[in-house]
């Protein structure tokens, strides 16, 4: 059985993917599965023993990692290395900001999840033209709906607007190219 498995760090992962892997283009035939964690910490703890314990060798991963307050590039090591002794093909993404920076990079999804208009004219402003750069997206995000936005039900409800070609976020397009990517093993 070909399987795409997204380890994740929340819930609200998860909700988001689900809507987002609906919109790719991806082999009926591929089983996907969210495996949500406790937290950064629970994640990086168990990441080598669910990848080692993986017995199927058809199934492609991808770990999803808020940056927070970390170096991108160094966090993305760190992960990437307790990965590479379990021989299993691992991609390894990280939201740059937070889950929320994808949002913010398409600030039409949101308008139209929490129907207040005008908010996509927000999207042309130099502060949401690069949303992996913002320093606390769910903060922003919370402020910019008038404190509507709530992680599990907001991520639910804005994902199932995103475009999978127009976020202005950059750690987004490189997941959904991952996502892609990984899903191309079934050809």
């Amino acid at each position: 059985m070909k399987e795409l498995v997204f380890f994740l760090e929340e819930p609200s992962a998860a909700e988001f993917l689900k809507e987002i892997i609906k919109k790719i283009a991806i082999d009926p035939e591929i089983h996907v599965r969210y495996i949500v964690f406790k937290g950064k910490s629970d994640l990086k703890r168990n990441i080598q023993k669910k990848l080692t314990g993986w017995t199927n060798k058809r199934a492609r991963f991808i770990i999803i990692h808020d940056k927070d307050s970390s170096d991108c590039k160094e966090l993305k090591r760190e992960i990437q290395n307790l990965c590479n002794s379990t021989q299993k093909i691992v991609k390894v993404r990280i939201a740059c900001g937070e889950l929320e920076s994808f949002y913010l990079g398409d600030l039409q999804a949101v308008e139209t999840a929490f129907n207040i208009d005008g908010l996509c004219l927000l999207q042309s402003k130099k502060k949401f033209r690069d949303p992996d750069s913002l320093g606390n997206p769910v903060q922003v995000l919370s402020q910019i709906t008038n404190y509507r936005y709530h992680k599990i039900l907001g991520s639910r409800e804005i994902s199932k607007h995103l475009s999978v070609t127009t976020n202005k976020s950059r750690s987004f397009k490189m997941l959904i190219g991952a996502i892609q990517e990984l899903c191309l093993f079934s050809r």
